[in-house]
């Protein structure tokens, strides 16, 4: 069986770009936007035409929030959307994280978190990451510059932004309320741990908050990987990460393909199919399905297994040569390898780098902290209850990776009503939502205003 995979390696070892999934996210696109969200596509006109009430901005933000003598700056990018807001009081805030921000996660109606938006009266922001997108402290992936890529850092970004927009938008007695899926879940959460004055509470999706360098919950084939070569390492890794990928985002509500058919069922059947009896050949059967599921998306037919080709890949410090996919890679490697784990490895046992690294949330208070018991990264989640803190986890039954910030859709997985329920009960309580004084949802008052604003801004443009 191991000869008989190690054969493949040289017939598809014929292709220098990068796996189809990266360090548990699938390359070219963020965990949290998946196919909404190419890299570098931030600005398409398509987002502005489907959501005409969607504005983006650049804040300028501070490079270096712990060097007091650092005065330099840097534009970061930011959507609002006004559409919902009716009290000047209600704010939420989409963390960005792992790529670049397109906007449609502050605009796309359908999306969990802007339907309890228009009920509540927030207004929504959408942050842009640093060195993601078109947010970038320095124009360059140099080391030298990405000493300033840390959760650290982000962190303290969205304090400063936080503090910023209550000044530029006037709001009162603001109550912001996090929300992200996957690391920026875990930005969610931690920010609560830092910043609990700047937040009423926050919602963490999938949000693996228990840090390990080495996760190897996420990998566990029954051979020693230190006794393969690097070649043949990142052969089985490209195997490994694809059922990965496919698990993670089964069900997830993203488009019709993981609604139904891109599942684990199906991948289950193909490799369970008797009337195939080579396992290698289910193997590859299972990559040309995925291919003629997703025809636009990665060959997995083609996989780049030279360890040194992939690595060449995110070598670079240089945005041209790095390009949309390199760039995401190379950010998302360095904050996984400098500081927050999460590298998915064969070791079944726990050993020296098995140690969570000291990055605590414990004492946060107002967290919802979803998980899908079909996601890999689960493991990394916590499902301790805390009344007296309302740290608040839930594990959603058959559900994967940010199940619940996704639309609904007919013959979703049973518990995914029952969940966003629960989420968007707390939310309620942590705005202490109150229709007689924040205006009920759909108000006659706010419908008029915002159709008022709508047509000057018409006028404005002709």
């Amino acid at each position: 069986m191991l000869l008989a995979f190690l054969l493949l390696l040289v017939p598809l070892a014929v292709d220098s770009k990068l796996p189809p999934f990266f360090l548990g996210k699938i390359n070219g696109q963020t965990v949290l936007n998946h196919h909404l969200n190419r890299q570098f596509v931030t600005n398409d006109a398509s987002v502005f035409d489907d959501y005409p009430y969607l504005q983006v901005y650049n804040f300028t933000q501070k490079l270096d929030h712990f060097d007091r003598f650092n005065t330099r700056t840097w534009n970061q990018k930011y959507f609002y959307n006004p559409k919902y807001s009716r009290n000047n009081s209600i704010i939420f805030l989409m963390i960005g994280g792992e790529g670049p921000e397109n906007g449609r996660w502050a605009a796309k109606p359908e999306v969990q978190y802007l339907q309890w938006a228009s009920e509540f009266g927030a207004d929504v922001f959408d942050l842009e990451h640093r060195f993601f997108g078109d947010s970038w402290p320095i124009p360059d992936m140099e080391t030298s510059s990405l000493q300033y890529l840390t959760t650290q850092q982000a962190l303290a970004d969205l304090a400063f932004f936080i503090e910023s927009m209550n000044q530029k938008y006037g709001f009162k007695n603001p109550r912001w309320v996090t929300f992200g899926g996957s690391y920026p879940g875990s930005l969610s959460a931690w920010f609560r741990q830092k910043y609990p004055q700047l937040t009423v509470g926050s919602v963490a999706s999938s949000a693996p908050v228990n840090l390990k360098l080495d996760f190897y919950g996420n990998l566990q084939p029954p051979f020693d990987a230190k006794t393969t070569k690097l070649d043949i390492n990142n052969f089985f890794g490209n195997l490994f990460n694809t059922f990965q990928g496919m698990t993670q985002y089964t069900y997830d509500g993203q488009s019709n393909s993981t609604h139904s058919d891109k599942t684990v069922r199906k991948m289950c059947q193909i490799m369970t199919n008797a009337t195939e009896p080579d396992t290698v050949k289910r193997v590859e059967n299972l990559f040309l399905w995925f291919n003629q599921m997703e025809p636009a998306g990665p060959d997995l037919s083609v996989m780049p297994n030279s360890y040194w080709d992939v690595i060449a890949q995110v070598g670079s410090g240089n945005l041209t040569i790095l390009k949309e996919d390199g760039a995401a890679a190379r950010g998302w490697m360095w904050l996984c390898c400098n500081e927050i784990g999460f590298l998915q490895t064969t070791n079944q046992g726990n050993n020296v780098f098995g140690t969570g690294v000291p990055l605590k949330y414990t004492t946060a208070t107002n967290v919802v902290l979803p998980n899908g018991s079909l996601d890999p990264w689960h493991a990394l989640g916590t499902y301790k209850t805390n009344d007296n803190q309302n740290l608040l986890p839930y594990l959603i039954n058959g559900t994967a990776h940010c199940g619940d910030m996704y639309a609904s859709y007919v013959g979703e997985p049973a518990s995914l009503p029952a969940a966003r329920a629960f989420i968007k009960q707390h939310v309620r309580e942590f705005i202490r939502y109150n229709p007689a004084v924040d205006g009920p949802q759909g108000s006659a008052a706010f419908q008029s205003v915002f159709f008022v604003f709508s047509l000057l801004a018409i006028l404005t443009l002709q």
